[in-house]
């Protein structure tokens, strides 16, 4: 059976939904908050005669130097219908999607055991980083926020899974602590730093503050100028 990408819509959300469970990529999907968020993101599926085998969605966020980002977020294949080639297609239909808005980087955060993600994303042009990275990520406190020191920022997120922040830059007590408070103010659930294995420093800040580790992951990265 050949399969055609195509942009999603919302009332694709419980497909997406039931991809999501039975690729393991979350337990209890939620399908009304997918079917909000397609518009807002790049979502694509993977569709023939009504039956949609995979998705990818994406969506661009803004670095601290102004870079733009394509963030390669969610990438499920339902398991009956793997190795044949599924995965890819969409990555690389995602990188066109990034192409035609003028964005020239793309990345996506795998867990350093999802080798299936991993040899898609190659054989799509990405690379991992030198260095593995540990994701920590903290819940609501009710506290001040303080002031965030130079060099970092807080990005906002919404994703199928969650609505959040993500620390990037200089990694401090300061930047978790506000992180913590920012994601209570705005009724958020999850702050998230992904932090270098050899960045001790940052880790023991991260713990300090309340963060912990749940997984190994590594940035894939690669430019979409010859995305084809």
């Amino acid at each position: 059976m050949s399969f055609q990408v195509r942009r999603a819509s919302a009332d694709d959300g419980s497909s997406i939904a039931r991809i999501m469970q039975t690729s393991q990529l979350e337990n209890n999907p939620d399908p009304a908050r997918i079917a909000r968020l397609i518009p807002q993101h790049s979502t694509l599926v993977a569709e023939q005669a009504g039956v949609i085998a995979g998705f990818v969605d994406a969506f661009v966020t803004v670095a601290l130097d102004g870079l733009a980002r394509w963030e390669v977020d969610l990438l499920g294949v339902d398991p009956q219908w793997r190795n044949r080639g599924i995965a890819r297609q969409l990555v690389l239909a995602s990188l066109r999607a990034a192409l035609s808005l003028d964005l020239r980087y793309a990345r996506a955060l795998i867990r350093t055991d999802n080798y299936p993600s991993q040899r898609a994303f190659a054989w799509c042009g990405f690379a991992p980083q030198s260095i593995p990275s540990v994701l920590y990520v903290g819940e609501p406190v009710t506290a001040p926020a303080p002031s965030l020191p130079d060099g970092a920022r807080l990005v906002t997120v919404e994703t199928f899974t969650y609505g959040g922040v993500w620390i990037e830059g200089a990694f401090s007590a300061a930047s978790f602590q506000a992180a913590r408070a920012l994601i209570f103010q705005r009724s958020h659930t999850t702050a998230g730093a992904v932090i270098r294995q050899d960045d001790s420093l940052a880790i023991e800040a991260a713990e300090r503050a309340g963060f912990v580790p749940v997984g190994e992951f590594d940035w894939w990265e690669r430019t979409t100028a010859d995305a084809v």
